[in-house]
């Protein structure tokens, strides 16, 4: 087991039943907390020890959805790690839902559950932990990815508290890339040290999610398959010339 725990928000949900969205009526389109997009918000209830195919702790996450009389216990959904589109399989003390976070991150409308499984094992790393995005979609909560552990190695339980935000107003296109919305206020550009802006350390180390190698791989497989490309470019112009020469 490794020292520390990671911790990704101040965030940390209590084990067994814990309601994260009250149900009310709002516009149908971009209601916070409403996962089918019907206007109405909906209840995200986490288990993360709740016992799933007989393994202990497995975990779950149960969504209630609302109505115009409030919340209808008839209607809800159940996600486990056996749910169908959910990464993984549910084990003993995986503990899926031990964190969620409900967000419209794709901004389509429908609201979409982050969910944490800190004591996941992942590729023999035991209680590495994992965190999964599932979307809401037209079709129910069945689409869904991993989230990959950006440092694996220097932590466990990852994924035992969450949280989802935008830096500025702007939206997170990927890693390191960001496109302006309606909060992001107006675009400033100053130089290093002056005004607002920090200042260019000279002798130190920066830690960035950028892998140099690998962009540097991606730059010469881009420049040689252009080379390759303008080669063949010039060969067949040689040959339609041959071509034109031989005809007269």
């Amino acid at each position: 087991m490794r020292k520390r725990t990671l911790l990704m928000s101040a965030t940390l949900l209590a084990s067994g039943l814990t309601p994260l969205a009250m149900a009310s009526a709002e516009a149908a389109v971009g209601t916070p907390g409403d996962v089918n997009k019907d206007g109405y918000r909906d209840v995200v209830v986490t288990a993360p020890d709740a016992t799933v195919a007989g393994h202990a702790k497995a975990g779950a996450v149960v969504v209630l959805y609302g109505t115009a009389h409030g919340i209808d216990p008839s209607r809800r959904t159940v996600l486990t790690q056996n749910s169908t589109g959910v990464p993984g399989t549910a084990e003993s003390g995986d503990r899926f839902g031990a964190a969620v976070v409900v967000s419209d991150l794709d901004r389509d409308g429908y609201s979409d559950l982050v969910v944490g499984s800190p004591g996941e094992d992942v590729a023999g790393d035991d209680g590495g932990g994992s965190v999964t995005v599932v979307y809401g979609t037209s079709s129910g909560l069945t689409k869904a990815k991993s989230v990959e552990d950006p440092w694996p190695s220097s932590h466990d339980a990852y994924g035992r508290t969450l949280a989802v935000g935008t830096y500025n107003g702007l939206n997170p296109v990927n890693g390191t890339a960001y496109t302006l919305s309606r909060d992001s206020g107006s675009l400033y550009l100053w130089d290093a040290g002056v005004g607002p802006s920090g200042k260019i350390i000279g002798n130190s180390l920066e830690r960035s999610n950028v892998d140099v190698a690998q962009e540097l791989t991606s730059m010469i497989e881009t420049q040689r398959t252009y080379s390759t490309n303008a080669k063949v470019i010039q060969t067949s112009d040689e040959m339609l010339s041959e071509l034109t020469q031989l005809k007269r």
